[in-house]
């Protein structure tokens, strides 16, 4: 698996090698953000998905794409009903080739982690 750390309101361009999306995308919000909202800018129209909710300090909560769960980590609750995103099926998309990806939040300086597994691994 590839792994990447986004820091709030930075964009990052992350390289999914292979010519098919990305799979088994796992995003971890970390640390004191408020409705964080990670953004594929690349495909077109944009790909993101919402935490419509807070993440604590020294807390994180996961979303699995492919299982569609959001655990918060701090007592296991299920943090599903607070989760929005652009419309695809999946809640994030890497498309082959170069990605632009943002974290952005209301508020906090939090981080995201993204884990995905390229198609040709």
């Amino acid at each position: 698996a590839e792994s990447v750390t986004l820091v709030k309101d930075t964009p990052q361009l992350i390289s999914n090698l292979g010519d098919v999306p990305a799979s088994k995308i796992v995003i971890e919000f970390e640390d004191q953000l408020q409705n964080p909202t990670l953004t594929n800018t690349t495909p077109n129209p944009d790909v993101w998905v919402r935490l419509g909710s807070s993440v604590a300090a020294a807390d994180k909560v996961t979303l699995d794409v492919d299982t569609f769960t959001a655990t918060r980590s701090s007592d296991s609750a299920n943090l599903i009903g607070a989760v929005t995103r652009s419309g695809a099926r999946p809640w994030m998309v890497l498309s082959p080739g170069g990605n632009t990806v943002i974290l952005t939040a209301t508020s906090g300086s939090g981080t995201a982690d993204l884990t995905w597994q390229p198609a040709y691994l």
